[in-house]
C-alpha cells in the first residue's frame, strides 16, 4: 500500500500519525503526499480527518498552505480531529472552512522555539525572529478564534491543552461531534512541558537510534598516574546491554533537529555523555543550516506555522488589486513586481533567492529544496499556487461577466457522470372522474415519458512562463484566466441555442420543430402563420400553445401550456422591446386602445439565433416546465482551473475545462415562428 492509498480514503485525506516523517518509518504524512491527494481528489470539497500529535514543523506548514490554496481556489475544507491535533497538527486545523472534532478529542497550541549556533548577536537575532514568528501564528489563532493576538499568545507560552469542548468555547473549533474519538495517535508526547498524563508513547520495534545506543561499546580514556599527564592507557569497559540514561532526553532534541536518522545514531554513537551529545547535535543542525542557508541569521524553528498562509492570501489580494478584480485589496505586495514576488515566496519558505533572474523565478515555481534542517523538502510552489489562485479568480470574474442568457430560459440540470442518462417526465392527469355512491375510485393512468441526456468537457491550456515573470505581464495571469473564463461561459450558452438552430431529430423522431408536433408556423391546419413579432402574432402563438396539446391517456387530457419566454435575434431587439413597452398598441389609429403585448412575455436576445436567421423567433414556456435542459457534471456550474509544473519551461500549465450538456426534453413547451 502506497503513502497515497492510506492518505486519501474514499474521497477523504486522513492525515494520521507524524507530522513528515522525522524518524524515516514511513508511517507520517508530508507535504507531497497532501499534495498528491489534492491533485486527486480535484477541486471540489474536501473533508480532512486529523489524528496528529505533531512532527515536522515547516511540513506542516506546507500542509496548512496546500489545504489554505484549496480553499482559496474554490473547494471548501472540512477538518474533522478524530483523536487529537498537537503541535504542528493544530495549524493544519486552523486551514478548515470549518473544524469539528469528535467527543473526547485533543488540540494544544504553543509557542515557537528553536537552535541557534553562533554568537551573542547570532542568538539575539533568532530570538527576534522567534518572536515574530510566533507572533504570526497568533494571528492564525487569533484570526481563527477571534481573541485578541495578546491573549493567544499567552495561551500559545503556556503549552495550553484544549478539549474538544474548549476548543470550541474558544474558537479553534466550530462544532462538537456526537462520535466517541478515535484512539490517540501515539507520539513521544514528553518533548511537550504540560501533556496530560496517559497520552500513549510512541513505540517501535527496535528504533533505529536506540539499537544503536544499545549496543554502542564505550571507549574512555583513563589516567593510570595523575602525576603524569602524558601516561594514558585505553581501557574498554563491558558492552552496554541498556539505554543510555540520557538517551530518552537527547532523542527529544533530535526529533526537532531535522538530521537524518544516520546522523542522530552516529552522534549518539560518538558521545559518552548528554553534554557531548547535544554540543555535538547543534554543531550538525549549525553544519546544515550552512550548506544551504537561505539568508543570515537563520536557524531551524520548531512551531507550526510561519508566514507563507499570510504570503499567499496577501499576495493574490494585491494581485487581484493591480488587475482590478473584484477581491482584491491594497497592501504590501499590491506595488511589488512579479519577479520581487517570487523572490520573497522562495526567502519566506526558508530557500536560497540565489542565481541568475530565470533560475530563480522557476525555482519559485517548482519550490524543490530543502528549506532548512528541519523544513524537509517542497515539492509544492507557494509562488506557483499564487498565480493559480489569481487566476482562479480572475477566470471566475470573466464568468459572472460573461455576456450570456442560456440561464434565463433554460432549466438546470445536474448528471453524476458523462454516461448517457435517462430523463423521466409525467405528464398532466387526466380529469377526475365521476364516482357513484358505493362504487370504488379508479385509479389515474400516467402516462410517462423518457429522454437521454448527456455530458461534454469542453477546455483549453495556456501556459504561464519564467519570461512572463520577468516581463511582469500580469495579463498573462488576471486578463487571460478572465477571458478563458468568458469563453468557458459562452461555449455553455451556445449548447441549447445550436438544439434550436439545428432542429435535429427529437429521440429518433420527428425533428424538435414540425407540423406534427404543432409547434411549427406556416403549416396550416389553423397553425399560427409566419410572421413577425407583434401583438397579433404573440396571441396567436399563445392561443396554439394553450389549446392544440390534448392527449394523455384518456386522449382528453389538456397541457394548457404558457409561453414565459420569448427567444428572439438580437436584430429584432429595438423592435421588439419597443412592442412589449409601449402603452399603446403598434399600429393603431386609436392612440388610448391599450397594448395588448405589454409585457405580455420575458425577452431573451442572442446572437446565436442571428447566425441562422434574422427573422425567426421562438416561445419557451417556464423554466419549470420541460423545455430545454442544460447539465452540469454534480451541478457545479462554474468552470474548473486545473494547475501543473511545467518542467519544460520552469513555469506552469494551467487549463480551464467545463463539463456541460444541453437536452431537449419536451417539445410541447417550445414553438418556433419562422418570421417575416
Amino acid at each position: 500500500m502506497t503513502a497515497l492509498d492510506r492518505l486519501y480514503v474514499d474521497g477523504e485525506i486522513l492525515l494520521y500519525g507524524d507530522v513528515g516523517d522525522p524518524w524515516g518509518w514511513g508511517d507520517g504524512f508530508t507535504p507531497s503526499d497532501v499534495a498528491k491527494a489534492l491533485a486527486l481528489h480535484g477541486g471540489a470539497d474536501i473533508t480532512v480527518r486529523l489524528n496528529s500529535g505533531g512532527g515536522i514543523a515547516f511540513d506542516g506548514v506546507a500542509i496548512y498552505s496546500l489545504l489554505r490554496a484549496h480553499a482559496l481556489t474554490g473547494g471548501k475544507v472540512a477538518i474533522v480531529v478524530d483523536g487529537i491535533a498537537a503541535s504542528a497538527a493544530s495549524l493544519i486545523a486552523m486551514a478548515g472552512d470549518s473544524i469539528e472534532m469528535r467527543a473526547g478529542a485533543m488540540m494544544m497550541i504553543h509557542d515557537a522555539s528553536g537552535i541557534t549556533w553562533g554568537t551573542a548577536e547570532d542568538h539575539e537575532k533568532s530570538r527576534a525572529m522567534l518572536d515574530k514568528l510566533s507572533g504570526q501564528y497568533a494571528r492564525v489563532y487569533a484570526d481563527r478564534s477571534g481573541k485578541p493576538e495578546a491573549e493567544v499568545r499567552d495561551l500559545m507560552l503556556a503549552e495550553t491543552w484544549f478539549t474538544a469542548e474548549e476548543a470550541v468555547a474558544a474558537g479553534l473549533s466550530t462544532a462538537v461531534l456526537s462520535d466517541a474519538a478515535l484512539s490517540t495517535a501515539a507520539f513521544d508526547y514528553r518533548v511537550y512541558a504540560h501533556a496530560p498524563d496517559g497520552l500513549p508513547r510512541r513505540v517501535k520495534t527496535n528504533p533505529p537510534a536506540a539499537a544503536a545506543a544499545q549496543h554502542k561499546e564505550a571507549n574512555m580514556t583513563v589516567r593510570t598516574d595523575p602525576a603524569d599527564p602524558a601516561k594514558v592507557t585505553e581501557t574498554k569497559t563491558e558492552p552496554q546491554t541498556t539505554e543510555k540514561s540520557w538517551f530518552r532526553t537527547f532523542s527529544a532534541s533530535a526529533e526537532k533537529s531535522g538530521l537524518s536518522v544516520a546522523d542522530v545514531n552516529r552522534i549518539a554513537d560518538e558521545s559518552a555523555d548528554l553534554a557531548t551529545a547535544q554540543a555535538k547535535l547543534i554543531d550538525a543542525m549549525a553544519e546544515a543550516s550552512n550548506k544551504d542557508k537561505p539568508k543570515p541569521g537563520g536557524s531551524p524553528a520548531t512551531v507550526t506555522a510561519d508566514a507563507r498562509d499570510k504570503l499567499i492570501e496577501g499576495a493574490t489580494k494585491g494581485i487581484l488589486m493591480r488587475a482590478g478584480i473584484e477581491g482584491g485589496e491594497r497592501n504590501e505586495f499590491t506595488g511589488m513586481r512579479l519577479e520581487r514576488l517570487a523572490e520573497e515566496a522562495l526567502v519566506r519558505a526558508g530557500m536560497a533567492a540565489t542565481g541568475n533572474r530565470l533560475q530563480m523565478v522557476g525555482r519559485a515555481f517548482t519550490m524543490i529544496g530543502r528549506p532548512l534542517a528541519s523544513g524537509g523538502m517542497h515539492s509544492t510552489g507557494d509562488f506557483g499556487t499564487i498565480l493559480e489562485a489569481v487566476a482562479n479568480k480572475s477566470m471566475m470574474a470573466g464568468w459572472d461577466q460573461a455576456d450570456t442568457t442560456y440561464q434565463l430560459w433554460t432549466k438546470k440540470g445536474s448528471l453524476s457522470d458523462f454516461k448517457i442518462a435517462n430523463r423521466y417526465g409525467v405528464g398532466p392527469l387526466p380529469m377526475l372522474k365521476k364516482k357513484p355512491e358505493g362504487t370504488a375510485y379508479e385509479y389515474a393512468t400516467l402516462q410517462d415519458s423518457k429522454v437521454t441526456v448527456m455530458l461534454a468537457t469542453y477546455g483549453q491550456a495556456f501556459s504561464m512562463t519564467r519570461e512572463m515573470v520577468i516581463n511582469d505581464d500580469l495579463d498573462a495571469f488576471s486578463d487571460i484566466p478572465r477571458k478563458q473564463g468568458i469563453a468557458a461561459r459562452v461555449t455553455v450558452d451556445s449548447l441549447p441555442y445550436a438544439l434550436l438552430i439545428a432542429n435535429g431529430a427529437f429521440q429518433g423522431g420527428d425533428p424538435l420543430f414540425h407540423a406534427n408536433r404543432k409547434n411549427l408556423s406556416g403549416i396550416g391546419g389553423g397553425a399560427p402563420a409566419n410572421a413577425a413579432p407583434s401583438a397579433d402574432s404573440f396571441e396567436a402563438v399563445a392561443t396554439w400553445m394553450r389549446t392544440k396539446h390534448v392527449g394523455g391517456t384518456d386522449g382528453k387530457t389538456r397541457y394548457r401550456i404558457r409561453p414565459k419566454f420569448g427567444l428572439f435575434p438580437v436584430a429584432k431587439e429595438f423592435s421588439v422591446r419597443q412592442l412589449l413597452t409601449s402603452a399603446t398598441e403598434l399600429g393603431q389609429t386609436n392612440p388610448a386602445l391599450k397594448n395588448r403585448a405589454q409585457g405580455f412575455i420575458e425577452p431573451v436576445f442572442s446572437d446565436w439565433l442571428d447566425d441562422a436567421s434574422a427573422t425567426a423567433w421562438f416561445f419557451a414556456a417556464d423554466k419549470t416546465q420541460d423545455t430545454i435542459e442544460v447539465s452540469f457534471l454534480d451541478g457545479v456550474e462554474e468552470p474548473f482551473l486545473d494547475q501543473e509544473n511545467d518542467w519544460n519551461v520552469d513555469g506552469t500549465k494551467m487549463k480551464v475545462r467545463i463539463d456541460a450538456g444541453a437536452s431537449a426534453l419536451d417539445p410541447r413547451g417550445l414553438f418556433k415562428n419562422i418570421g417575416a
